[in-house]
């Protein structure tokens, strides 16, 4: 049982919900991030009632006014808070014939301040504080060291995003050590194209990039993913997703939807999703072809795959120093170049022993552990299509990945949850074993779940 409500920040207002029978929660997840989301499944078509007045007067006279729909649902003798959102009469669409109007109401949660402004640029340079790194150009006699002043950390850049939505920073993977390839990744850092091309330059740098933009390039180089947690904006590796929220512990079981009381039976059913089993994946930074370090690919066994190609495209950013540094004019000077630095005088897991930082890697070879076949190797090695591989222009062996995607996926099946905690996060164990959830609804009249899961 669910009751529902709206406010306007002075007084409460009960309805009553036309298509109560319609209403869903529905957990959507995004391309680009790892956490679900909570949304209604449709309009919320109500009434004329005590809500009706406010209504019509906020259309007259404050059409953006604010209102804030409540979900609650009565479980162990009491009601409960389960969903909330918000609209305005902008979101509304009224039948004034038949006294009725569907409102298309908005999650109200921790990721709406940065979703709704995640396509919105912001010059990073305006960030005070500047890093300089230094690249040792060995291409001719003597040795040329050339510093670049106008960087800017990638903690920096996240630390002023997540500021700007009264979030704090954290990531284990980008602050607290690598646990995936343990290098050192503190110090990464973005530069103009233009300032690394032109170093003397004297201009004010900017450049102007959105939270989307920012971790699409870092989601397509390093394979991580964000969500709010608490108030905190975390950034992480996929294998921290694919652990439910670990880096140690194995992803934990849910529902044993075996039980006789959730009354699940004949469910044996599934699909392969030969859709999603591409047979080459391609990963390109927006320029530098004509070098060949632009793209990375893994190509798989064409027996156990279709003919398509998953293109994953850095369009804002390049990291091929070497080729800036001795062919600058076949460059753009638009976009970024980013920087995974050290401190002098170590490697990149080794003990700084002079202060100060550079690019890492030599001559030919700087910024290398920027280049695909080592971030495929040591980043991209989770989650793949098949269990082997081929990577860049190695024909003749193959590597061997961590883990690849679950390939089978279940029939949609039904059971009420009875006031029970749902962990979308979490495991389901069904008589197919225990399964990862890729589609969840919830119907909120009675609190009947319907669950898509899939399987290794």
């Amino acid at each position: 049982m669910v009751r529902y409500y709206i406010t306007d920040g002075l007084a409460q207002y009960d309805i009553d919900v036309l298509n109560d029978n319609e209403l869903s929660i529905v957990w959507k997840q995004g391309e680009d991030w790892n956490f679900w989301r909570e949304e209604l499944s449709t309009d919320v078509r109500i009434q004329k009632g005590s809500f009706w007045t406010p209504l019509i007067d906020a259309e007259r006279n404050e059409p953006c006014r604010e209102f804030s729909l409540y979900i609650e649902r009565f479980c162990d003798n009491t009601w409960q808070y389960r969903w909330h959102g918000k609209f305005s009469t902008y979101n509304c669409e009224f039948d004034k014939d038949q006294c009725t109007v569907d409102i298309s109401v908005k999650p109200l949660d921790g990721y709406t301040d940065i979703l709704e402004d995640i396509e919105t640029e912001y010059n990073i340079f305006s960030i005070s504080n500047t890093f300089t790194t230094q690249y040792d150009a060995k291409i001719i006699i003597p040795v040329i060291t050339i510093d670049y002043l106008t960087g800017r950390l990638l903690s920096d850049i996240f630390d002023y995003f997540a500021a700007k939505y009264s979030l704090t920073f954290q990531s284990d993977f980008f602050v607290n050590g690598d646990p995936i390839a343990g290098l050192d990744l503190t110090h990464i850092s973005f530069h103009l194209k233009y300032d690394i091309k032109n170093p003397l330059a004297t201009a004010i740098p900017i450049g102007n990039i959105s939270f989307k933009q920012l971790m699409e390039t870092l989601n397509g180089i390093w394979d991580v993913y964000w969500h709010i947690e608490n108030g905190v904006l975390r950034v992480e590796h996929e294998l921290y997703y694919l652990n439910g929220m670990s880096y140690s512990a194995a992803q934990s079981v849910g529902l044993d939807l075996t039980l006789p009381k959730y009354g699940i039976n004949k469910v044996n059913k599934y699909k392969y999703l030969e859709a999603e089993l591409y047979r080459r994946e391609e990963w390109r930074y927006a320029e530098g072809e004509h070098t060949g370090g632009a793209v990375g690919f893994i190509e798989y066994d064409r027996k156990c795959t279709n003919p398509d190609i998953k293109t994953r495209a850095i369009d804002i950013a390049i990291a091929d120093i070497y080729s800036i540094y001795s062919l600058p004019g076949t460059y753009s000077d638009d976009g970024f170049v980013i920087f995974q630095n050290v401190a002098q005088g170590q490697t990149s897991a080794g003990v700084p022993t002079i202060s100060g930082y550079m690019v890492y890697g030599t001559v030919q070879n700087g910024n290398s552990n920027m280049g695909w076949t080592y971030l495929l190797k040591n980043y991209w090695k989770y989650n793949r299509i098949e269990i082997t591989g081929r990577i860049n222009n190695n024909l003749f062996s193959t590597f061997t990945f961590q883990s690849t995607i679950r390939k089978r996926e279940q029939i949609p099946i039904k059971f009420q949850l009875c006031c029970e905690d749902f962990n979308i996060y979490k495991l389901q164990t069904t008589t197919m074993g225990d399964g990862v959830v890729s589609a969840a609804k919830e119907r909120l009249k009675d609190s009947q779940m319907e669950l898509t899961l899939r399987y290794e």
